[in-house]
């Protein structure tokens, strides 16, 4: 828990990670995000935002809009889903630039792919996503005449190969703006998923290929609303509109139920976002440790 009474007393802490508000908590944030306002901007440029302050630089434009981000640690890649005229596009972005290095793999069949979460399986990597095609944004479901129009479909895919697998479709919670954001805690093997409904989590032994149930953790609107997983910390991140022309950053504790707002971000349309670890600084200690060692090794040669 946070003890320093300096910040903490402020409430600037990240998870159970305190530090001055000019520092940095262990984890930053990847986003896509539309600058400028709150909401209706195209999520086409790359934002690094700290989860302890909800400050943001802007990294460079993608050239494109895109929806999604999820990070994959071990090799450090971060994955986006690019929004095209017909087909959605997994692609490769260079997280200091914003630029789309290569496409993994054309979505065939899918548009309106609006999040990505990365799972490292022991078996193999697959990246969970969402599919928003059959949804009329901002319409309510009552106003739509077509079964299954207020549904947001899961689907996994294979970023070795491209290959996409079907898991279900989710209830939207009555809203038609659907599934938003998702968030995968590996050290409890939950998928987390963002509605302007609220935060839920999703059953993926219930998925059977044309359904998945889904339970609601919070009910706090935000409209647009992105998600991620911090590791670092144990906590879901959720940055979102709150529908008053005001962007917010929130960290969640998903097992202790609670919530804590970091701060407003101000004039960025939330898209999708990705933690990323923060790597731990070369201390002058570990440096003359591991000089006084090779000057050791050294001179035991003969």
């Amino acid at each position: 828990a946070c003890t320093d009474p300096v910040t903490a007393g402020a409430g600037i802490c990240n998870g159970g990670s305190c530090g001055l508000a000019a520092g940095e908590a262990g984890s930053r944030l990847l986003a896509s995000g539309g600058t400028g306002a709150a909401s209706g901007n195209s999520p086409n440029a790359l934002l690094e935002m700290s989860t302890l302050t909800g400050d943001w630089d802007d990294n460079g434009a993608f050239g494109a809009e895109i929806n999604g981000l999820a990070y994959d640690e071990a090799n450090d890649i971060l994955y986006g889903i690019e929004a095209r005229i017909g087909d959605d596009a997994l692609v490769i972005i260079d997280d200091a630039t914003g630029t789309i290095s290569s496409t993994v793999a054309v979505l065939t069949g899918r548009a309106k792919v609006i999040a990505l979460a990365f799972d490292p399986q022991p078996s193999g990597d697959r990246l969970f996503a969402i599919e928003n095609d059959d949804i009329i944004f901002g319409t309510l479901c009552s106003a739509i005449p077509v079964t299954g129009d207020c549904s947001s479909e899961l689907f996994e895919i294979d970023p070795s190969t491209g290959t996409q697998t079907s898991r279900g479709e989710l209830n939207a919670l009555l809203i038609t703006d659907g599934v938003q954001g998702l968030a995968w805690d590996d050290a409890t093997s939950t998928l987390y998923a963002a509605t302007p409904a609220g935060l839920d989590t999703i059953d993926l032994g219930s998925c059977n290929g044309s359904s998945c149930s889904n339970t609601g953790v919070d009910n706090v609107f935000y409209d647009p609303v992105s998600l991620s997983f911090d590791a670092t910390s144990g906590r879901v991140v959720r940055v979102g509109h709150n529908g008053f022309g005001l962007t917010r950053e929130d960290v969640l504790d998903p097992t202790a139920s609670t919530t804590r707002r970091v701060r407003g971000v101000d004039s960025v349309t939330p898209g999708g976002l990705a933690a990323r670890p923060v790597p731990e600084p070369v201390t002058s200690l570990g440096l003359a440790v591991g000089t006084l060692a090779l000057a050791a090794l050294r001179r035991r040669r003969p």
